[in-house]
């Protein structure tokens, strides 16, 4: 199989996301062609040919440069036929929630992609496609509407940016009001494992549209819904915090996760506010 690479860039940072499509190997001698026939069109073409068409799907995060000011931007784009058929976006140009610093900004200044996300997985260790999709969508599973008793499989290593913002191992951020307990210093599965998490009352419209098992990256895309009816949590350590939601809320959210040898090693999220429930109007309706 072959590979496509795929770079946008924005300013001062760039982030390569490979996708993997479908490619169908000519076996030329098996069909023992005439020389001028494999003279007009060699293995190389013949498989260019499959590939085009065969559609690919690529995703990208990046800074863009909007004005005088970076914002934050998740895109995929389908390919049929060597065309753009669909183009998907989401663009982050605050903070996307509230008490986070402008998007753009705080991943500029990050200045490279984590290196994980661009670490080769050899051959004899991918999972299958099927697999990856299992595992990224164990982390939603393990989230919404969680009280602790379940979570997703996580590496001891993992680590969360959301906006370009850690929220997770950092016990230098806070959030407001938070009873006493910061979920934010916890790591990625103590953060499950807590209880702090039922105020997320449905996390839907899941998709999963690019998987690069060459990588272990699937790139997810969806909905995270509060109905801001739970007023207290009940974490699993006998603590009774308040909700941080209080009114309804809904999260767009494109969401990219690495997994190493079966579990959840980086994450890296790109979200906004939208109106409460609010569905896509053109991939999630039935």
């Amino acid at each position: 199989m072959s590979s496509i690479r795929c770079v946008l860039a924005g300013g001062f940072r760039h982030i390569l996301i490979r996708v993997r499509t479908p490619t169908l190997v000519a076996l030329l001698a098996a069909f023992a062609l005439p020389a001028s026939a494999s003279d007009l069109c060699d293995r190389a073409c013949l498989t260019g040919m499959v590939d085009k068409y065969f559609a690919a799907q690529v995703g990208v995060y990046a800074t863009v440069i909007e004005g005088d000011s970076p914002v934050l931007m998740a895109l995929r784009l389908k390919v049929e036929y060597g065309l753009i058929s669909e183009i998907e976006s989401i663009v982050v140009r605050s903070g996307g929630t509230p008490n986070f610093p402008p998007a753009g900004k705080t991943m500029e200044e990050k200045g490279t992609p984590r290196p994980q996300f661009l670490h080769t997985v050899p051959a004899a260790k991918r999972l299958s496609r099927e697999k990856l999709v299992e595992v990224a969508n164990a982390y939603f599973t393990g989230l919404g509407g969680n009280t602790g008793h379940n979570t997703a499989p996580f590496a001891p290593t993992c680590l969360r940016w959301e906006n370009g913002v850690q929220t997770n191992s950092n016990p230098n951020l806070r959030r407001p009001d938070n009873g006493g307990f910061n979920v934010l210093a916890l790591s990625c599965e103590d953060q499950q494992k807590s209880g702090f998490f039922p105020f997320v009352t449905a996390i839907r419209d899941r998709r999963f549209p690019v998987v690069d098992r060459e990588r272990g990256l699937v790139l997810s895309f969806g909905f995270f819904d509060h109905n801001g009816r739970i007023k207290e949590l009940h974490l699993t350590n006998g603590q009774t915090v308040p909700s941080p939601v209080r009114a309804p809320l809904t999260l767009e959210i494109s969401e990219l996760f690495q997994i190493d040898k079966g579990k959840i090693d980086q994450v890296e999220a790109v979200l906004q506010s939208v109106p409460y429930g609010m569905r896509s109007a053109v991939w999630d309706v039935p």
